[in-house]
């Protein structure tokens, strides 16, 4: 019996770590290099994100970035790249 309560309190520790870590608050600066002709530019988007965003952020952001193009009505050819930056905390909006 002690040991069932010993696996679910180690169980539960664990899981809360894990939680902690993965759920701490990030900001992430996304950048999108676009090409159009022989013209480059640079869309910047920032966002308020947890670590686990940080980690999959090709997951999470890529298609905020397309649609970002899209919504500005950008003539691009090409998406050159997109690269990200996460830094610890939250920034407030400007």
């Amino acid at each position: 019996m002690e040991r069932s309560f010993v696996k679910l309190a180690i169980i539960v520790i664990v899981t809360w770590i894990l939680v902690g870590i993965l759920f701490h608050p990030y900001t992430i600066h996304i950048n999108a290099k676009i090409r159009h002709g022989n013209m480059e530019g640079t869309l910047m988007m920032r966002k308020n994100c947890f670590l686990i965003n940080c980690l999959l952020w090709k997951w999470f952001y890529v298609d905020d970035i397309l649609d970002e193009l899209e919504k500005r009505d950008l003539n691009y050819t090409e998406v050159v790249f997109i690269n990200a930056t996460c830094y610890k905390g939250w920034e407030l909006p400007h």
